[in-house]
């Protein structure tokens, strides 16, 4: 079975969505009759934040695919340049305190704006250099 980060962060919301009806909240609906009525007013804001988006908090990989994924993900570079600001974890200190209990690893070498550097771009254009896999770090399987 395969778990990613973005799973473990989910559950660990819906648990804590549970944890505030242990708490004393009531619950988020509740059936009257033939019908859903919601009781206490619920945002998803409060609970989705960005490190579910597994482009930005990206998984651990084992030596087998580490550097396929690598690869993969620097082979979207041009996608990157196009609007980097997709790939960007806002606030990102308040999330790895929100988390820090989960011991997360860290795996910021994956992120986009790691895996394509401005260097490897020629002067005035978003062609690159060379093929993806030659400005890559020389990692080959998960540190």
């Amino acid at each position: 079975m395969v778990v990613t980060i973005a799973r473990v962060l989910r559950e660990g919301e819906v648990v804590q969505i549970g944890d505030d009806i242990v708490r004393g909240k009531s619950a988020i609906l509740r059936w009257d009759g033939d019908r859903w009525f919601v009781q206490r007013e619920f945002d998803w804001a409060d609970h989705v934040n960005a490190y579910w988006d597994e482009a930005l908090n990206i998984n651990h990989f084992d030596s087998l695919l580490y550097g396929r994924m690598q690869a993969k993900l620097a082979s979207m570079c041009l996608q990157f340049w196009e609007r980097p600001s997709l790939y960007r974890v806002a606030d990102e200190a308040s999330l790895q305190a929100r988390y820090r209990h989960l011991d997360m690893r860290d795996t910021s070498e994956l992120r986009m704006d790691k895996l394509c550097p401005r260097e490897a771009m020629r002067a005035g254009d978003s062609t690159p250099l060379s093929p993806a896999r030659t400005w890559l770090p020389d990692v080959l399987a998960a540190p």
